[in-house]
């Protein structure tokens, strides 16, 4: 059977649920759960642990010309996660926060 033939499930995970290794072991656990039940999941992932406050409050702070350490908190905790996950985050999306930090 091909994949596209198998219903879709959709699995949303944030937080802390994407916060650390251990988490996205379980993560593809889940998502090879549901291949092993013919299904095909779709994995979701919302903000790391703490950036979607993190988020909110960057509006405030760019206001007021402090947002660069906001920035810097934003930019650690995925730095952390990408070296515990063993991924190069400058490969995968160091363009994207060096656009997000060019005007600081």
């Amino acid at each position: 059977m091909d994949l596209s033939d198998l219903p879709i499930v959709v699995c949303k995970f944030g937080g802390t649920s994407v916060s650390t290794r251990a988490r996205w072991e379980t993560i593809a656990d889940v998502a090879r759960a549901h291949l092993a039940a013919s299904r095909r999941p779709v994995v979701v992932c919302s903000a790391v642990s703490g950036v979607s406050n993190l988020l909110e409050g960057l509006l405030d702070a760019a206001l007021a010309s402090e947002h660069g350490p906001v920035l810097d908190e934003i930019t650690g905790k995925h730095q952390a996660l990408a070296d515990e996950l063993g991924v190069d985050m400058e490969a995968l999306i160091g363009n994207i926060i060096a656009r997000l930090l060019a005007d600081r």
